[in-house]
Formats: structure tokens, C-alpha cells, sequence
């Protein structure tokens, strides 16, 4: 709905009650390869990061959003947008995270942001961890529907903030989907190779063809069988002659067996032989 809204073919009232509304262009599944939108905001101190799933921003509209987000802490905030979420009816999936936005030296002056730490629980704890192939690679090539800056004021002091100390958390590597291992070349040699055999199965099959055909011919002036198919080279060989001369057969049967006749099998070739030998113009005697 989104890239909808974008293109300003709806609107974001519209966008709420369309019915496809829970249609997604693309999804990380951890199988596939997918190449992500990537953006950066700038942040400085006082400014507060709201991140949330559809289940929240389809039902609440920005007022809402504002007027809890400018109230309380950070898990206050949170927990209240779960609960107006519900409240306002959502049946997907509610998920939130606020996080204030400190200067070092604000949470430097704090003992309880100090020893703050990334923390996984629930479970995606309970993940097999693996170190990624690749790191995500892309560039934003649209409007990925986050939500507009807030310009409210945070109260001093309010709220936790969440580091990474180190700055590469090996941790958050659990959650980047690698693409499965591709083995392009092994997939490319066994295509070619059922190719190739299939290319073969077809060409053995069509000569074990050819070499069921019969037909009778004439071989160096004599009437012959020939095995195959006939004006095909390579498809044709001589199987058996006969001692009937070509010659010596009325004009039109010379034509047929200069021509080739089709026969249905060797056997059907053997009677035609016979019923061209009955053909035969006997020699006469001028003495």
C-alpha cells in the first residue's frame, strides 16, 4: 500500500481500509536473497526513534502516535502504543521499540545507562548463531513508509538508550538472512548434462527407427533390399541383393525401383522381390 501511497494513486485514508492492505512486495525469510532499502536519519541528542510493525501505524493514526510518544518514557511509550493498538482493534502482529537518543556524556553521567547492553531474548534467543556470507547491500530506491519525525519535546533525562559497545554486535548478525549456497556451476554441468542426455535418448531412438525400415532399390544394375531410410545418408545400407536384373523389368517397375519402394518390414520387402521377379520379361531368342 505503501509504494501505492507513493505514486499518489491513494491515499493513507484509503490505505487503512484497502483489501490488500496486508500484501508485501518483498520479505527477508532468511532463504532467499532479497536486496533491502537502506536509508539513514540524522539524530542528535533529545530526538526519539519510534520503530513498529503495521499491526501499530495501521490502526493509529499520527495524533495518536504523537500524543503517546510525547508522554512518559520510552518502555511506557511502548507499552502504551501495544495497548492502543489493541485497544483500537489490530489483529496482526503489534510489535514496538521507542528508544531516546543521549549524548555520550548524558548517558556518561547516568550509572544505569553504563552498563546498558544489547540484549536477545524470547525466541530468537534460542537461534543457531552463524556469522553471515554477505552484509546487506542496497540503496533506497523509494519511500519505505516510515513514519515523519515528531517535533515534540523529550523531557530531559527521560528514558534509556540503547548502545552497541562494541560497534559490531555479533549478536545482530543472527537475523541477517544469508542466501543459500547456490552451486550455480554444479546446477549449470547437471543441466547440460540431462540435456546432452536427453538429446542422446532421442537420437538413439531415432536410429533404432530407421533401422526397423526396408525398402527395395536397385544396387549396381540388380534389385535389392536396403535396410534404413532411403536419400538419407547414413540412414542406409545395402541388407541383401537379388540376382533380378533392373533391366530386365517392364519400364514402369524400373521407374518404382529406381525410386525406392517402401516396404512394411523385411518380410514385405522379401514379397515384393517375388512379385517383381514374377515380372521379369523373358529374354528372346533371334536365332
Amino acid at each position: 500500500m505503501q509504494s501505492l501511497i507513493d505514486e499518489g494513486r491513494i491515499t493513507e485514508e484509503e490505505a487503512r481500509v484497502h483489501p490488500h492492505r496486508n500484501l508485501i512486495l518483498k520479505a527477508l525469510d532468511g532463504l532467499h536473497e532479497v536486496e533491502p532499502d537502506l536509508f539513514s536519519l540524522e539524530l542528535v541528542p533529545g530526538d526519539r526513534l519510534f520503530l513498529c510493525s503495521d499491526g501499530a501505524s495501521g490502526v493509529l493514526d499520527a495524533p495518536r502516535i504523537t500524543d503517546i510518544l510525547a508522554s512518559g518514557s520510552p518502555e511506557f511509550s511502548a507499552i502504551e502504543m501495544v495497548r492502543a493498538s489493541l485497544e483500537a482493534g489490530s489483529s496482526d502482529n503489534v510489535t514496538c521499540i521507542v528508544a531516546d537518543v543521549l549524548a555520550d556524556e548524558q548517558a556518561a553521567a547516568d550509572p544505569a545507562y553504563a552498563e546498558l547492553e544489547p540484549m536477545v531474548v524470547g525466541a530468537a534467543a534460542d537461534l543457531k548463531r552463524r556469522l553471515p556470507r554477505t552484509l546487506f547491500r542496497g540503496h533506497r530506491s523509494g519511500d519505505t513508509g516510515e513514519l515523519e519525525p515528531i517535533d515534540a519535546e523529550i523531557p530531559e533525562g527521560v528514558g534509556h538508550v540503547i548502545r552497541a559497545d562494541p560497534p559490531v554486535d555479533p549478536e545482530t548478525y543472527r537475523y541477517m538472512p544469508r542466501p543459500p549456497r547456490r552451486f550455480t556451476w554444479a546446477r549449470r554441468l547437471l543441466a547440460a548434462a540431462i540435456v546432452l542426455g536427453l538429446l542422446w535418448v532421442l537420437g538413439a531412438s531415432a536410429y533404432w527407427w530407421t533401422q526397423q525400415q526396408y525398402y527395395v532399390g536397385e544396387h549396381e544394375g540388380q534389385v535389392a533390399i536396403f535396410r534404413g531410410v532411403e536419400g538419407v545418408p547414413g540412414l542406409s545400407e545395402l541388407h541383401r541383393t537379388s540376382d533380378i536384373a533392373v533391366e530386365d523389368l517392364p519400364e514402369p517397375k524400373q521407374v518404382d525401383v529406381d525410386g525406392g519402394i517402401a516396404a512394411d518390414g523385411y518380410d514385405d520387402a522379401v514379397d515384393i522381390l517375388h512379385k517383381l521377379a514374377e515380372d521379369v520379361v523373358p529374354a528372346v531368342d533371334e536365332g
